[in-house]
């Protein structure tokens, strides 16, 4: 504001000419009035507060007795909302009534679907794991036929060992089945070739646990043809049986002489083969598992093999992430532990099977006739129980095939 020297002269002047005022009361006086005047304004509060608090009482008092008293009461006719709504209905004309009925239906339906949603979020349905089957012969499937192990030739001029249970009971040995199971059964399906002239030349001699394959002449050239691979189809087939040696024979005794490599020796049947186990991928998706070709001097090199694909036809088994020991061996019995607990009900279940029976395959092949597996969850898979020991299988690869 702008500032005026004259008017504040003016103000001084006026005030000047006011009367002197002076309080001529004693101080304790003054100091006695003002100690009352504080006690009044202290005492007056009571009395306003009290009021208001009797207001507040009887007026929660009014609200809890008054619904009590009267006929329909407020929270009954709040809670039976069906109830009121069936006496409407009921005041109504027939027509009106079957149509409010049928309104009333639809919207308790509405309601019901409106809810479903909610309670599938609280309550997931409960999820169906996934279960391999065993693709081996374990010692109890014996009693469901007769076993036919096989070598098949591959497109990959590789032999892969499958395993055929035939229904039925069998009358002679085991080479008489072999050559039942030539004439009616094709791998065809499977993009694998059944050698059928070796099943139909076995000769079985119990006692001295030998078995002769005879080359006759009018199929010497098949035999020729499959020379590279017969020693691994005839290892496959007899690897179920009490065999230790393999002869090979013309139609008159002699030993044959072959295309390739010239006579054809006798074959020792190893009773442990020592290989380590691989998957091989068919023609079809399906996957097999296989030996592979080299000879780890202990179970515990050969499952260390297991974890790195050996060439570009077999894959591992066990994946990179699972690290895994075998604790110790002895009497029969290998214990293999996982370093970080494995659940075999995650991830791919067929994939799960082929390790474990790979791992069984693999330990067989060192002597052993069970493995305990320890860190493994659950305590019982797929028909398996690893609370106790695991008995190795008889042969690998079932195939499940139809009789021609």
């Amino acid at each position: 504001m702008p500032h005026y020297d004259k008017d504040e002269e003016k103000l001084i002047a006026l005030l000047g000419k006011l009367p002197d005022i002076k309080d001529r009361r004693p101080m304790d006086e003054v100091y006695r009035q003002m100690d009352a005047a504080l006690n009044r304004r202290k005492k007056k509060r009571f009395p306003v507060l009290i009021p208001a608090l009797s207001g507040l009482a009887a007026l929660l008092l009014i609200i809890l007795i008054v619904p009590a008293m009267t006929d329909s009461p407020v929270m009954e006719q709040a809670q039976d909302k069906g109830g009121s709504q069936e006496i409407a209905v009921m005041d109504q004309p027939e027509s009106s009534r079957n149509s409010s009925l049928k309104e009333s239906v639809r919207d308790e339906a509405k309601e019901e679907q409106r809810s479903e949603p909610k309670e599938a979020e609280q309550n997931p349905p409960a999820q169906t794991l996934d279960v391999p089957g065993k693709t081996a012969v374990y010692q109890e499937d014996l009693a469901e036929g007769e076993l036919v192990t096989i070598g098949a030739a591959a497109p990959d001029a590789i032999v892969i060992p499958v395993s055929i249970m035939l229904q039925g009971e069998r009358k002679g040995d085991w080479t008489d089945t072999y050559r039942d199971a030539a004439s009616k059964i094709s791998l065809e399906s499977y993009g694998l070739e059944l050698f059928k002239p070796l099943l139909q030349n076995f000769q079985y001699d119990a006692d001295a646990k030998t078995a002769t394959v005879t080359i006759q002449s009018s199929e010497k050239a098949e035999f020729d043809q499959h020379e590279k691979l017969l020693s691994e189809m005839v290892k496959y087939a007899v690897s179920s049986k009490d065999v230790q040696t393999v002869h090979f024979v013309d139609e008159t005794g002699a030993i044959p002489e072959m295309s390739h490599y010239g006579e054809m020796p006798d074959q020792e049947i190893p009773p442990f083969a020592k290989k380590a186990h691989y998957a091989y991928k068919l023609g079809n998706g399906e996957m097999l598992i296989v030996p592979g070709n080299g000879e780890p001097e202990s179970l515990e090199e050969a499952i260390i093999a297991m974890k790195e694909s050996p060439n570009d036809l077999y894959q591992t088994l066990i994946p990179a992430d699972i690290q895994l020991e075998v604790a110790k061996t002895g009497e029969g019995q290998a214990v293999i532990s996982f370093k970080e607990p494995l659940d075999m009900a995650k991830g791919d279940g067929a994939a799960n099977m082929r390790m474990l029976e790979g791992l069984l395959m693999t330990a067989k092949e060192y002597g052993h006739r069970e493995v305990l597996f320890k860190n493994i969850l659950p305590v019982k898979w797929a028909g398996f129980d690893f609370e106790k020991p695991v008995g190795v299988p008889v042969a690998p690869n079932l195939l499940r095939v139809a009789a021609e």
